[in-house]
């Protein structure tokens, strides 16, 4: 499920910044032992762009401290950077008109002193004032401009700004396809770079992206990689965003303690920033988890706050045109030239008329004040009802839920006792491990055993279609087709049992006949036949690849290409069988594809099968306990914070 945050999420975590973090500490003190206004005014542009990462006021007063210092200096360039400044500061703040006013205003100057740096920063700002006020067309327009010249000067680091930029206007306009190419050509310049900021901008703005998409994994691996380069680069907007998107991913999976942990935290920065919209989104976020989870009275708390911030935006809309006038008002009085000279009576005459707007405005405000109180006391009364209303259908879905999972429960009873029992693995394989490790409550892989005599057994590791409940059902049945198979028909030949199996499936599942109604699951297999008094292993499998390591030497076997089961393929199917004849100290591996699939690690990548074969060849000699520890904590450090996306299991004996 999707709430509306997403859509406010998408005004603040596409506006970039692509400077670095530096000492803020430093640069403070080095300021109060600058002895020239020029110096000063450098060293707060410096700090007026740390400051936008994650402090609003301190950027607003720095841009107001740098244009008292530009006028003493009677620079026109100076001062146009310094309201260039101011513009990006009312831009934060959700003040667009008048940053546009700004940036159109000081634009001439920068053309002007044909200084291309400046004019490609004062386009792509346009560009994201323009996008903030919907106005796509006009937006694309200025970022294009910006980008051209941004390349032209070699400035990749403004570059990544407008692409990720452009990628927030197409997400917008829901081209969702677009938005995502032009934010991989940013991240690949952030990567290059090495720049954190940049990174944090990156994957946060895809993670956005995919979240509307629906695709929630991608879209989890993203905020996630978004937070880690926000935390690292101080980058609070989108840590602020990335934090929000988690919260949501976790809620919609319905994994409530982790959906709180983020929305807290996303609260707490969005009151430190000072955006309403933040807090309103957030708060409307945690109060419809805390009523699914059936917390009724964090519900009720959250969703009042909701409304209490729902009615100061209202407020303040109200109040927007007047805020407007009293900015207008004070930069005319900071410098003369944000407004034409006019004569003595003029300014009486403006005066009075922005003292009469500005009682209308205030007659306006006390009328929506007034309405919004008495329509909060309306909305608190329906929340009260709907309070015991939402009690009365929680308590019913949770009982539903209950009963699901239970019966999930239940069905992971008939699992475990169809899967063999490890005693008898490793009374015939002492020297063996099984790392099994279930995606869900249930599982689609699966391992086998059978005993054939005191020197022979089989032992399976298996991977069907699906995970959780649907998976589980597979396994049963294929669990059941090797019963029939080996135990009831006395098939022990490798080959001549994976092509029993997938007759027996293909019929089981009317895979044989018309294919529209037929289910067209399968199931991928590593199948070993070990005779001990011989010495001697032979091996086949259907798609998945078997290790053997001997004296520090790997043989990695890949196995047939056929799925058992599946959609018919033109043809007969055809399993290799591989003997074997082993020695005392080699040990063989066998796995479903679930390990090696799993994201995680810095850059959200996949684990690798590569990774999977070098980690067992690097701890082969281990003891065996040892060896499955090691994968387990492996695992963990690399999934981190991310879900498990699929069900594991790995399979190693080593031959005595």
């Amino acid at each position: 499920m999707r709430f509306n945050v997403v859509l406010i999420f998408c005004f603040i975590f596409f506006a970039s910044s692509a400077q670095k973090v530096r000492s803020l500490d430093s640069m403070e003190t080095a300021y109060l032992n600058l002895k020239t206004d020029s110096a000063k005014f450098d060293n707060l542009n410096e700090r007026i762009k740390i400051y936008r990462l994650n402090d609003p006021a301190k950027a607003m007063a720095s841009c107001w401290e740098a244009y008292e210092l530009s006028r003493r200096t009677n620079n026109e360039n100076a001062r146009a950077r310094a309201l260039f400044n101011l513009a990006i500061s009312y831009r934060k703040i959700g003040n667009y008109d008048t940053s546009i006013v700004l940036y159109l205003q000081v634009l001439p100057v920068f053309e002007k002193g044909k200084d291309d740096a400046q004019i490609g920063s004062c386009y792509g700002s346009l560009g994201i004032a323009f996008w903030q006020q919907k106005q796509y067309n006009q937006s694309l327009k200025y970022l294009r401009k910006s980008l051209g010249i941004t390349r032209k000067l070699g400035r990749r680091a403004n570059e990544c700004s407008n692409l990720n930029n452009m990628g927030g206007v197409f997400t917008e306009q829901k081209q969702y396809d677009s938005a995502i190419a032009y934010l991989h050509m940013s991240l690949k310049i952030s990567e290059e770079d090495k720049d954190t900021v940049g990174l944090a901008d990156g994957y946060g703005n895809m993670g956005g992206v995919y979240l509307l998409k629906g695709d929630t994994n991608s879209a989890m691996k993203y905020s996630l990689l978004g937070e880690h380069y926000s935390r690292l680069s101080g980058n609070a907007y989108q840590l602020f965003t990335s934090l929000g998107n988690i919260a949501q991913i976790s809620y919609g999976r319905k994994n409530y303690p982790e959906s709180e942990r983020y929305s807290l935290m996303a609260i707490e920065l969005a009151e430190k920033l000072g955006t309403l919209e933040g807090r309103q989104a957030n708060y409307h976020v945690i109060a419809r988890l805390y009523n699914s989870w059936g917390k009724y009275d964090k519900a009720y708390k959250y969703l009042t706050k909701y409304i209490e911030v729902h009615d100061s935006l209202m407020s303040e809309s109200r109040m927007k045109q007047m805020t407007d006038l009293e900015a207008k008002y004070e930069s005319a009085k900071k410098d003369k030239e944000l407004i034409s000279e006019k004569s003595t009576s003029e300014k009486k005459s403006t005066l009075l008329y922005m003292l009469v707007a500005g009682l209308s405005l205030v007659l306006i405000l006390v009328f929506f004040i007034l309405r919004g109180y008495l329509n909060k006391k309306k909305y608190l009364g329906e929340i009260v009802l709907a309070k015991h209303e939402l009690e009365i259908k929680s308590t019913e879905l949770e009982s539903r839920n209950k009963d699901v999972t239970d019966s999930i429960n239940y069905a992971r009873k008939i699992q475990n006792a169809v899967l063999p029992n490890t005693e008898t693995i490793f009374r015939s394989a002492p020297a063996s491990f099984i790392f099994y490790k279930p995606k869900d409550i249930v599982s689609g892989d699966f391992y086998w055993f059978h005993e054939i005599d005191k020197d022979n057994y089989i032992l399976v590791c298996a991977d069907c279609t699906g995970h959780g409940v649907p998976g589980a059902l597979m396994t049963v049945i294929c669990s059941n087709l090797l019963n029939q198979t080996v135990i009831d028909n006395k098939i022990d030949k490798p080959a001549a049992i994976l092509l029993e199996v997938d007759k027996l499936l293909n019929m089981t599942l009317k895979q044989n006949a018309d294919a529209f109604h037929g289910v067209q699951d399968g199931m991928d297999i590593s199948l070993l036949r070990v005779n001990k008094a011989k010495k001697e292993i032979v091996i086949t499998s259907a798609k998945r690849p078997v290790l053997f390591i001997r004296n520090n030497e790997v043989r990695d076997m890949k196995g047939s290409r056929f799925s058992l089961g599946g959609m018919k393929t033109s043809g007969e199917k055809n399993f290799e069988e591989i003997s074997i004849n082993y020695q005392a100290g080699d040990i063989l591996y066998f796995f479903t594809d679930g390990y090696h699939d799993q994201f995680g690690g810095e850059n959200g990548k996949k684990f690798s099968s590569k990774r999977l074969k070098d980690l067992l060849f690097k701890i082969h000699q281990l003891g065996i306990d040892e060896q499955k520890k090691k994968l387990d904590d492996e695992m963990k450090e690399w999934m981190g914070n991310l879900e498990q996306v699929d069900d594991m299991c790995v399979i190693g004996i080593r031959f005595t």
